[in-house]
């Protein structure tokens, strides 16, 4: 977890959210009034658009098929590299998923830093 920390933190603006239908859900930005921020109210972080933070959207509801709070979904969201699309993590409550070599963060943990970094 640790190690995933400082790779947030580090690498803050450098990454993307993509979910594994191919939406792009928003980029890893500290900055929340960048416009493709996952933490902007106004975009990505709009929790009545079809985004991560909407509870009931495909992408952030417990049971959406690509929501990383679905605890049984075989489809979370893919953290990238944005430079060259390098799959860094799965974005997932889901513990018990096959990962094929990613790392898991919690999302909660994830925003937990972005908003943390927030200026």
């Amino acid at each position: 977890m640790f190690q995933i920390a400082k790779s947030l933190i580090a690498l803050d603006g450098q990454l993307g959210l993509v979910a594994q239908d191919g939406t792009f859900l928003g980029s890893m930005y500290s900055d929340i009034n960048h416009p493709n921020s996952v933490i902007n109210p106004n975009t990505y972080g709009n929790s009545y658009s079809n985004t991560i933070h909407n509870q009931y959207s495909q992408y952030g509801g417990q049971y959406g098929a690509y929501s990383p709070y679905n605890s049984f979904g075989l489809k979370p969201p893919i953290l990238i590299l944005a430079d060259n699309n390098q799959q860094l993590a799965l974005v997932t409550r889901n513990h018990n998923i096959i990962t094929n070599g990613l790392d898991i963060i919690d999302p909660d943990f994830m925003f937990g830093i972005l908003y943390g970094l927030a200026r």
